[in-house]
């Protein structure tokens, strides 16, 4: 029998955020003002404050278990309103010609949310967790934005810290689909696992009577470079099992999704071809249609998980149901009857993908109608919001047809749809035949009736049933018209709703807006179907319930192509180069793609010869250039299809046979002996470029092109008699602009031999190292008036060439400082890396008291490419900290005054400043007293920090006031208090909370004080307010030293474990602390320990050994001062207090010999000393100054004294090399050149 112990590991995600002021604007609206952010979600009960909330999303692995979810409040501001919050009013049924929908009486606020403290009472929602293409997602609601309802004002979260943490899970990989859209809406995107595949492919579904009429478009997607799988419903039906033949598709597609990595499905054929799937997501209520609840819910094939009747009573997609609503393959519906409307739609689309007019595509066409005249409410406005979010602000020609602007009639629709639109969008009353515009209707009819051909668009509607595509709607009339019409309609299947009285922010209208935002301004959803499930999945944590939302993730279906590409915009032409002829066998294809001159990457090529069944794919890199080794088995043609988003499709013919071949090129050589001689093309160089090609015979020439602005030919045109070594070589001379950035440079190649001309496209990149200080470390500090100081600094080299042997040196021109004449000569540092300088000595000679002088850190390679950049250092202590664990100058004073050092509570050691009595644990009513401190010269970049623990009532005025200045003009920083600082209420008798202040309105040198002011009204009083750990310095993160315990014994060695916390509002990095005491009877064994990065509000501990002289008393005090030390110049000293008779014994060691550890560099060399009381495994850990493991070695050690000789791949830069040996440990700081 064996026991498996598990150990289940947590583990917490971090996010920062927060909302900007500017970010907000307010619409004023029958006396009542709404708030209102870009791309968040309203989602509040009736009655409710209307206020917005955002949705997140957090990848977990598949099986994990959410266990916390922690939102730290940073800063916030508070907003008073200039009239009462609009109270969310009930779902309206937008319009619907010949039908009468009442508007609903105006809901006023409701007396509860009165009587809150804030409304919503909670910062997050945890929701559910999806499957969205094998990738799981954590869902949350956020609510950055609340409503202080006593002083009818908002509470805003400018920057906040938000924790999960999951426990257990397995990560797995999800499909290409998952991986694109997780990566892009998950707050974590780094962890998520690689997909299975990245090449997805395409299924088309019909019946075997109309598969001829999709050929074309199978074909077209196989020649563009997709793996196409195609079935006719007859073959599923007797193939696979399901309660009816919805199900059956259904789990032929879930197989071929798991199997075949299909992401695309076309549904081939209407709803008596393809079987509609039915999906009740709440009761409307209308009462017009016996069917109305019945959504047509294309999802059903696109959310694969489950069955979509979990409760097994018939009726799909109940919440009961347990629907997971994320896609996992992309679906679109060709909703057409017949196999004559399948040709005209086929026709049609493969028109608007391949060889469309040129001159339409950046034309939208916007439909709004009023809505409801009481309360008015006019569509144009949510039109015009759709412009403002989404569309690019230039380049785009958008007709607007307004009722409000008196221009919308069905004619001026007609006409403007006719004369060629890419995207229309609509927004007025409808039903499952008409569309309303303005003073009239279209129909079906005007439909069938459109000549905008081959202008073809794509139609969006918001209105009521308008692609119900269970009845003979509208929708399909647009995309079957024979002479116009478009290629794709998405919209309502049932009812669409509306907010009267508040354009723009109905659920269909909050729909509508996303789907265009995600096409223009998300990278990467230029597929129609990829767009509009993109836009979906952002409302999914608020469809969980049977509500508008659900309603709308069942019915918004697309009809048309999902993985057809959208154009947005006027297509770019592409140049492509490829040869005429090839033969047959093995033959390496290069096909080279430039536009305007310059290479385009990321183009994808795809050949095809379908009497061989080959298809094969490749994607250009950044030259421009795709390389295919193919095996031609006959003759014929091989058709090369090059296709990237917004460029004109490129289709060519290559020849397959015997015959002319064009040269093949082989690409080029540059020598560079006219500029650096580096070997690289660089701003200023002057390089020769050899060209190299099949040989031919006898004489041939060649011209070289560009039309790069940075690129002078100096000599382009080069002819030759001969092939040199059967090699058609060819020699340019060019100049690089000194100003030219990194880049691609697009070169043409024109060669000419026999008569024949052949062109070629090259890219030539620019390589230039672009140094740049990214980090720097002081020792020694604070630096006194004179002292000698250690500066280090670290570099990165940002660009795309190499940083050749730069040498690296201090200077200065502030009189008080001395720099020795030292450079460093530096390792070369390729692109992208980088690296650590040793420290250089710094000599500060009877400088100011306090004072901020300047030290240029110089860098130079042997190509002169280097930075001059400032690095400021601080003399003297300016600034201010106290722990309140000791008296310092504060003085108080005011009505009530009871501020007093206390230690009922503390955020460290044993005191606090605390206001209030301590017999009655509370404030006295009508207090108005101040807490000041002494004065403080500020640095650079000062803040304000403390921490507080606060309880005071919920209702009245009482609270504190935090204010800054000096000789009587202060600045007030904020209020926290009842009606104030809602973080702090929230925390009122919980925990400490840290407050931050930017002191950015004052300059370093300048001298202020801190004056915290407590107020209380005549009313109920509770214990007050406690300050802690106040902080006036830099912006850089403040590490706080805390102990948290104590082992050593009189006599013996023994440990102080000693943890740092980092209660600043940023990471800080290379956090390492050094241990030191003026105390004769102790002696430090392990003075120096590594800490590596600390995030904000982040702790870390480690071990320091310590011996006594066996005569210390136990009552002797033992004074230690803590040195902290970290990234960007950062130091803090901290000292702290232990008694040596309360100590815990711990084992006493019968080893007379010290542990000691040394190791040198040199070279490659790493060389270590070490002596050592007892034997057993040495282990050795190299850690860089992020604190990332870089390398680990073990050796079994047989000898007190031995020297130990390893060979190391490490880079120039400063390391952390650790040695364990049994239990004993030792870190040491190592610089490697």
């Amino acid at each position: 029998m064996y026991l498996l112990l598990c150990m289940v590991l947590e583990v917490t995600i971090s996010y920062r955020g927060g909302i900007s002021k500017n970010n907000i604007t307010f619409y004023h609206t029958k006396g009542y003002v709404i708030p209102r952010l870009a791309d968040a979600v309203y989602d509040n009960p009736t009655g409710y404050p209307t206020l917005p909330s955002i949705p997140m999303f957090f990848y977990v692995p598949e099986g994990a278990k959410v266990t916390n979810c922690e939102f730290k409040v940073i800063h916030r501001e508070i907003i008073p309103l200039d009239a009462p919050i609009y109270p969310t009013q009930p779902p309206v049924i937008k319009p619907i010609p010949g039908k009468e929908i009442p508007v609903p009486e105006f809901v006023h606020l409701k007396e509860e949310v009165k009587s809150l403290a804030v409304y919503p009472e909670t910062y997050t929602k945890l929701g559910y967790i999806g499957n969205l293409s094998g990738y799981h997602v954590q869902e949350l609601i956020t609510y950055p934005i609340r409503y202080l309802p006593s002083k009818n004002a908002l509470e805003l979260v400018t920057e906040f810290e938000l924790q999960l943490t999951y426990e257990g899970g397995k990560h797995s990989r999800g499909s290409i689909l998952g991986y694109e859209l997780a990566r892009c809406i998950v707050a974590n995107p780094n962890d998520l696992p690689v997909p299975k595949s990245s090449s997805p492919a395409y299924l088309v579904i019909t019946s075997s009577s109309m598969m001829d009429e999709f050929a074309p478009l199978i074909e077209w997607k196989r020649q563009k470079g997709l793996h196409v799988i195609t079935q006719n419903i007859q073959w599923i039906y007797s193939n696979y099992g399901g309660l009816d033949c919805a199900a059956k598709i259904r789990n032929y597609i879930r197989d071929m999704y798991e199997d075949s990595n299909v992401v695309f499905v076309l549904l081939g054929g209407d709803t008596n071809i393809i079987p509609k799937r039915i999906a009740f997501a709440m009761c409307c209520e209308a009462g017009f249609e016996p069917n109305e609840d019945s959504i047509c819910a294309d999802l059903y094939y696109s959310d694969l998980d489950g069955t979509w009747d979990a409760d097994g009573d018939a009726v799909y997609g109940e919440v009961t149901d347990n629907v997971d609503l994320y896609p996992d393959v992309i679906v679109g519906r060709a909703s057409v009857n017949d196999g004559d409307e399948a040709a005209i739609w086929v026709d049609k689309l493969l028109t608007y993908e391949r060889n469309p007019p040129q001159d339409y595509e950046n034309r939208a066409l916007f439909l709004g109608e009023i809505l409801w005249w009481d309360p008015y409410t006019d569509a144009g406005i949510g039109k015009d919001m759709i412009e403002e979010a989404a569309f690019p602000p230039a380049g785009w020609e958008i007709t607007k047809l307004y009722q409000s602007l008196g221009n919308e009639t069905p004619a001026a629709v007609i006409e403007e749809v006719n004369a060629g639109k890419n995207l229309i969008n609509h927004d007025g009353h409808a039903w499952w035949y008409v569309m309303g515009v303005g003073t009239g209707y279209i129909s079906n009819y005007e439909m069938d009736n459109l000549i905008n051909a081959p202008r073809y668009g794509i139609w969006y509607s918001i209105g009521c049933w308008p692609a119900a595509f269970d009845y003979d709607c509208i929708a399909e009339h647009f995309i079957h018209s024979p002479q116009g019409g478009g290629v794709a309609f998405i919209g309502n299947n049932r009812y669409g709703w509306g907010s009267p009285g508040n354009p723009g922010y109905g659920y269909s209208d909050i729909y509508d807006r996303e789907f265009f935002v995600v096409l223009f301004k998300e990278g990467g959803y230029k597929h129609l179907g990829l767009a509009l499930a993109k836009a979906k999945i952002h409302f999914i944590p608020y469809a969980r319930d049977a509500n508008v939302w659900r309603w709308h993730q069942y019915q918004v279906n697309l009809l048309g192509d999902p993985e057809m590409p959208v154009w947005l915009g006027i297509p770019d032409d592409m140049e492509v180069s490829l040869p005429h002829q090839i033969p047959t066998g093995d033959v390496m294809l290069r096909v080279m793609v430039s536009a305007d001159g310059y290479p385009l990457d990321s183009v994808r090529v795809a050949v095809a010869k379908p009497d061989e069944s080959l298809y094969e794919h490749i994607y250009t890199d950044v030259n421009g250039t795709a390389i295919l080794n193919l095996h031609v088995e006959t003759g014929g043609n091989l058709i090369v299809t090059v296709t990237k988003p917004n460029y004109m499709p490129v289709i060519d013919t290559i020849q397959v046979g015997d015959g002319y071949i064009p040269p093949q090129f082989y690409g080029y050589t540059i020598i560079d002996t006219l500029g650096n001689n580096d070997g690289e093309p660089n701003p200023g160089d002057t390089i020769v470029l050899v060209t190299k090609l099949t040989c031919v015979e006898g004489p041939y020439s060649g011209v070289l092109s560009t039309n790069d602005i940075y690129i002078t030919i100096i000599d382009s045109i080069d002819e030759r008699d001969s092939c040199i070594q059967d090699t058609a070589v060819l020699r340019f001379t060019l100049y690089i602009d000194d100003e030219s950035p990194p880049h691609s440079a697009g070169l043409g190649l024109r060669f000419t031999f026999d008569d024949c001309v052949c062109n070629y496209n090259m890219g030539l990149e620019i390589k230039l190292a672009q140094p740049k200080l990214i980090d720097y470390v002081v020792q020694d500090t604070p630096i006194q008036s004179t002292d000698t100081v250690h500066v280090g600094f670290a570099i990165t080299n940002a660009g795309n060439g190499l940083l050749s042997s730069p040498r690296c040196w201090l200077s200065s021109t502030v009189p008080y400082i001395d720099i020795p004449a030292e450079t460093l000569q530096l390792m070369s540092i390729p692109p992208g890396d980088t690296i650590w300088t040793d420290f250089f000595t710094v000599y500060v000679v009877d400088a100011p008291e306090i004072c901020f002088p300047d030290v240029i850190a110089n860098l130079r390679d042997i190509y002169g490419y280097g930075f001059a950049d400032t690095l400021q250092l601080v003399v003297g202590r300016p600034g201010f900290f106290d722990d309140v664990e000791s008296e310092v100058d504060w003085m108080h004073g005011g009505t009530n005054d009871n501020w007093h050092r206390s230690t009922i509570r503390a955020h460290s050691g044993d005191h606090s400043w605390y206001m209030g009595v301590e017999d009655s644990a509370s404030y006295l009513n009508n207090t108005c007293a101040w807490l000041l401190s002494p004065t403080i010269v500020l640095p650079p970049d000062a803040e304000l920090h403390f921490w507080y623990w606060m309880d005071i009532t919920t209702y009245g005025s009482d609270g504190l006031y935090v204010t800054v200045g000096y000789d009587g003009d202060w600045d007030t920083l904020d209020y926290i208090g009842s009606g104030g600082a809602l973080d702090s209420m929230l925390n009122f008798g919980v925990d400490w909370v840290p407050a931050h202040y930017n002191l950015n309105m004052y300059e370093a040198g300048d001298t202020l004080q801190v004056k915290f002011i407590f107020v209380s009204d005549e009313t109920d009083v509770a214990e007050g307010v406690y300050l802690d750990d106040i902080y006036v310095g830099r912006s850089v993160p403040q590490p706080f030293v805390r102990l948290l315990s104590a082992y050593p014994v009189t006599g013996v060695t023994g440990e102080i474990v000693i943890s740092l916390i980092n209660d600043g509002n940023t990471a800080i990095d290379s956090v390492y602390a050094k241990l030191s005491t003026v105390d004769t009877m102790v002696q430090i064994l392990t003075d120096s320990m590594f800490y590596g990065r600390l995030l904000p509000m982040e702790s870390k501990s480690q071990v320091y050994t310590i011996s006594l002289n066996e005569n210390t008393p136990p009552d002797h005090i033992i004074p230690f001062e803590l040195t902290i030390y970290g990234s960007g110049g950062y130091s803090q000293r901290n000292s702290f207090k232990m008694e040596a008779g309360t100590l815990v014994p711990v084992e006493p060691t019968t080893h007379p010999i010290r542990y000691e550890f040394v190791p040198v560099a040199l070279g490659n060399k790493l060389i270590i000393h070490y002596t050592a009381p007892e034997i057993g495994t040495l282990r050795i850990k190299v850690y860089d100054v992020a604190g990332r493991l870089v390398d680990t070695w073990y050796f079994n050690i047989e000898h007190t004294h031995a020297r130990i000789e390893l060979t190391h791949t490490l880079k120039s830069g400063i390391y952390f090399i650790e040695a364990k040996l049994n239990n004993m440990r030792v870190i040491k700081k190592l610089t490697i050149f």
